[in-house]
């Protein structure tokens, strides 16, 4: 059974060699997977700050205004607080350890929160709005080319010009 085992680890040892090969990663110079799942969790938290900024952006809110605190262990607390089809809300993140950060949570708890939900369903009239309506925005959002919006504001046209097309 020894020599079977040293053959099989021997075999793994090359499979492992190969992989790392075919990956283009240099197996005396190994990379730091610590850096690497920091780097993914940093663009998956970037990517759940702009997606509550454009769900937002969507709603047709007030630019968020943001009052930053430093909690005891050296952390930053953001209190975001908006205007949302004549609603005020506000919303207290959970701590980062940056100002930055601290923003971002303080925005993603905003859109995910139970107060914008229950803000779209007083002003959706009844039962409807609420979580329906907001998965309806954000499945505008990912039909989206790009899986990114911006809400288009056109101006309203002058009375004389509305009154010249009438006429015409």
């Amino acid at each position: 059974w020894e020599p079977q085992k040293k053959r099989a680890e021997f075999y793994a040892a090359v499979d492992l060699i190969v992989a790392l090969r075919e990956r283009n990663i240099d197996a005396k110079n190994p990379p730091d997977f610590k850096t690497l799942l920091r780097g993914e969790e940093e663009e998956r938290f970037k990517a759940s700050v702009a997606r509550a900024q454009m769900l937002l952006e969507l709603l047709d809110s007030s630019r968020p205004k943001f009052e930053l605190s430093q909690t005891n262990k050296g952390n930053w607390q953001a209190e975001v607080s908006l205007w949302l089809r004549a609603n005020y809300l506000t919303s207290k993140g959970p701590p980062g350890n940056s100002k930055a950060r601290a923003e971002g949570l303080a925005l993603i708890e905003i859109a995910n929160g139970s107060e914008l939900r229950d803000c779209l369903r007083t002003v959706g009239g009844g039962g409807r709005g609420g979580r329906r309506s907001i998965d309806r925005y954000e499945a505008v959002i990912d039909a989206s080319p790009a899986k990114h919006i911006a809400a288009l504001r056109i101006p309203p046209l002058p009375y004389e010009v509305a009154h010249e097309m009438v006429e015409v």
